[in-house]
């Protein structure tokens, strides 16, 4: 398979590591779609990485940024889990990691973002709409507000948005058009009803701030929302600059307009163990990428 260049332009995929997939494999899950993998009588499903939090019901789903996969992501961000007592589910995107079976396209991730959702309201126990808590960042914020104008979660939260695509791809001049009808969260973002706060950083090469003032503008004016231009805050982050700067204000947000409710005799929640990889499909995707395959 190969991808366009606009295509590439939108989805870097980034180098994996096998090393990551052994040290994190008991928090993998598959989570089964209703598309076919090409040429296969197989189900395609969606890797993800679970973290479970024992007493809390409330789950964050991230959307994690391109040039990084669900591994990196989860590496960075798992110990958030206990510390701010909520389960954590980070998706992956088509040939990101061990997602090797479809291509990237934006309709892909968007509509994995619903099927992911409504997995979750639909099989585990006692969890609602209001349990479930939305973050974005970069690229991720474009299933982050499609889901978020979809479906009614706790709240939404974005970290360096775009308006579309074409924000990023800029440089990108001959792609332009197409990458303009590519993750249009200018279109969905007015359709949210829930709580919205919006991180962007001043000195942002990537993606200019004025974006995410565009998209705070435009959306609906009857709904909780708040915005902050950080001073000093990049596009890449680190895990420093993440813990100071950004995560303060989150919980900020989130404890003044959408407070977790957990409950210290629950035992946490808890996704079918037949989702989990088993031995069989990890030592494939480890014989595969031990012969470089590619999709």
């Amino acid at each position: 398979m190969s991808l366009t260049y606009a295509e590439l332009t939108m989805f870097p995929r980034p180098y994996f590591e096998l090393k990551y997939l052994k040290e994190y494999k008991e928090n993998v899950i598959l989570i089964p779609t209703e598309r076919k993998i090409k040429d296969k009588d197989e189900i395609e499903k969606i890797p993800c990485l679970f973290k479970k939090c024992k007493n809390s019901k409330n789950i964050l789903i991230i959307f994690h940024c391109n040039g990084t996969d669900i591994f990196e992501t989860f590496k960075t961000i798992h110990n958030f889990s206990e510390q701010y007592n909520i389960n954590i589910l980070i998706p992956e995107y088509p040939i990101y990691s061990i997602y090797t079976y479809t291509l990237p396209s934006s309709k892909t991730i968007l509509d994995n973002s619903i099927i992911i959702y409504d997995y979750i309201l639909k099989n585990m126990k006692n969890i609602k709409e209001k349990n479930i808590y939305i973050l974005g960042k970069s690229l991720g914020t474009g299933p982050a507000v499609y889901l978020s104008s979809k479906r009614n979660p706790s709240c939404t939260i974005l970290i360096s948005p775009f308006t579309t695509f074409a924000a990023v791809g800029k440089p990108y001049k001959e792609d332009i058009e197409f990458l303009e009808t590519q993750f249009r969260s200018i279109d969905y973002i007015e359709k949210i009803n829930n709580p919205l706060f919006i991180v962007h950083g001043k000195i942002d090469p990537t993606i200019n701030y004025s974006e995410a003032i565009l998209l705070y503008e435009k959306a609906a004016k009857n709904i909780i929302k708040e915005i902050k231009i950080v001073d000093n805050m990049r596009h890449i982050l680190f895990l420093s600059e993440l813990k100071k700067d950004i995560i303060p204000l989150i919980t900020e947000f989130v404890e003044k307009h959408c407070p977790l409710n957990n409950n210290s005799n629950y035992l946490g929640i808890d996704f079918d163990k037949n989702l989990f990889l088993n031995d069989e499909e990890y030592k494939r995707i480890i014989f595969k990428f031990s012969k470089k395959e590619e999709i």
